[in-house]
């Protein structure tokens, strides 16, 4: 087929001899220059009379087009293609040479019309091949999506244990508060030394007696007090050693799902009675839903960092732990029916615990059975199962074996 023939096969379909379209707006084209070469680099060093070239591919391809449109509606046809031509993204090319192509406009487009020319506008656009985004290609952090929503959670707290506390002009009130307060600030400082944190432990109870110290003043700005106790749940969440058996110590500290009931102690300021006790009333449902929101915000950091650094070793494991946290949250909206702004706040952190399970369990190992009809030293089944005499203690320790010389038949867990 000759290049007429084949020019007239790729033509546009309003029947222009020579016709062209750009994310289908026709124009005419005269001419066009292509461009094409390799990326190379050519490295030159001193004292060398040879060169280096250092190929790094095929250039993309350019196509420089001139091209015009004419005719009594010619600016209805210039305003259209100007619109193609600046719309965001790649689009098609319908060129009577090139055939069909995907390609993005780079760069400027100049485009003349004369006055001694009456009813035409000549463009000289560059186009570019789009190609494919094959690599590098950017991925969503998951984990990032599970601290954002508890930061946002956390904030949702601190924000309505704010608009509900109120101590103003009782003393008894404030007495309460500060008891209740207490409270939680021992069991951080206990979650502290549960989980071993030599480092963080000494700041974290520094950081607690320093707001014990000034608790009579804190609770008459209570979005303050409730920052500073929020500052150090992110501290504590941060400082884990063992992610893991944090969740299994937050939940033994706080409860399965509600902190322990703080009582007055024997000789504080009586109760107050009336409307002062439906205050009081009110503050210890907001301390205590404080409390709930800030562990469940701090569970779900816990739970992400440790399945980040593999210390949850199964993908059954993830979803275990994922489950625990997930029962907080589904507790808190079903049993105390939190307002909007809390409610969000919940969900959207469940929704983040559910799609950072799923991804990253993609990447850790899943549990299976090995079944053994003989009794067989720990060492001899490792190197049947992993190929790996070394993880035999693994073994071992994740069947409660108590001889490794001496591992009893039957089935073993086992992870592939």
């Amino acid at each position: 087929m000759g290049w007429r023939e084949e020019q007239r096969r790729v033509a546009h379909p309003n029947g222009m001899a020579v016709g062209a379209s750009f994310r289908g707006v026709p124009f005419r084209t005269t001419d066009s220059d292509t461009g094409v070469g390799r990326r190379n680099e050519v490295h030159e060093y001193p004292m060398r009379d040879l060169p280096y070239a250092d190929d790094l591919g095929r250039r993309a391809r350019e196509f420089q087009v001139n091209g015009y449109v004419v005719g009594e509606n010619y600016l209805q046809e210039r305003d259209a293609l100007i619109e193609a031509l600046e719309a965001y993204g790649p689009g098609e090319l319908i060129h009577p040479k090139y055939g069909m192509l995907n390609v993005v406009v780079l760069g400027r487009v100049s485009i003349r019309e004369s006055h001694t020319e009456g009813g035409i506008a000549r463009f000289a656009i560059t186009f570019a091949e789009a190609g494919e985004n094959t690599f590098p290609q950017a991925a969503t952090s998951t984990q990032d999506g599970v601290f954002d929503a508890a930061d946002v959670l956390g904030a949702a707290s601190v924000d309505r244990f704010a608009s509900l506390v109120d101590v103003a002009g009782a003393a008894a009130l404030a007495s309460d508060l500060i008891g209740r307060v207490n409270s939680s600030l021992d069991s951080l400082q206990r979650m502290a030394g549960l989980n071993g944190l030599v480092d963080i432990a000494g700041d974290i109870v520094r950081g607690a007696s320093s707001i014990a110290g000034r608790l009579s003043t804190l609770i008459r700005t209570p979005e303050t007090l409730a920052l500073q106790l929020q500052g150090l749940y992110q501290q504590l969440g941060q400082a884990i050693k063992r992610p893991k058996s944090a969740i299994a110590d937050l939940r033994a500290e706080y409860g399965s799902h509600d902190p322990a009931p703080w009582t007055a102690p024997v000789g504080s300021a009586s109760p107050p009675q009336g409307a002062t006790s439906a205050r009081r009333v009110a503050n210890a449902a907001a301390m205590e839903e404080f409390t709930r929101t800030q562990v469940i915000a701090t569970q779900a950091r816990i739970l992400t960092d440790a399945i980040e650094a593999k210390e949850v070793s199964t993908a059954q494991d993830a979803r275990d732990q994922a489950d625990v946290v997930l029962e907080e949250i589904d507790h808190e909206l079903e049993a105390y029916d939190p307002p909007a702004k809390m409610a969000a706040a919940l969900i959207a952190l469940r929704v983040a615990i559910v799609r950072d399970v799923a991804q990253q369990a993609d990447r850790l190992q899943q549990r299976a059975t090995y079944t053994t009809q003989a009794i067989l030293p720990a060492l001899l089944i490792a190197q049947r199962v992993y190929q790996d005499g070394s993880r035999a203690d693994e073994l071992v320790t994740r069947n409660r074996v108590r001889n490794p010389l001496f591992v009893p038949a039957g089935d073993l867990e086992v992870l592939r």
